[in-house]
């Protein structure tokens, strides 16, 4: 889950990259095939909700190789300014992140 959690992070940063990101919570983790050793997945994260100061990020995985989803979740990622919640500054950015 390391690698979702880049994810999520990449895909927050690139749509806001005035913030400063850290991981909130992890909800909805669906798996839906098991993966392999050896095989070699892709993982996408997407921002599909913003609030004051925070945002969800959609990362789900597929098998490069067979194109199967093999698990979806979504991130919480907050800003973190100096120990505190700030406010996401909005600028315009990409909004998808692949790993």
């Amino acid at each position: 889950m390391i690698w979702a959690d880049k994810t999520a992070y990449s895909a927050a940063t690139l749509k806001y990259p005035k913030c400063r990101f850290v991981a909130r919570a992890l909800e909805a983790t669906e798996f839906k095939t098991l993966a392999t050793n050896g095989e070699i997945l892709e993982l996408t994260g997407e921002v599909v909700k913003t609030r004051e100061t925070s945002c969800k990020v959609l990362v789900s995985a597929r098998d490069l190789t067979t194109g199967r989803e093999v698990f979806s979740t979504d991130f919480i990622m907050v800003n973190i300014i100096e120990g505190s919640k700030q406010p996401i500054q909005v600028a315009d950015a990409k909004t998808t992140a692949s790993a």
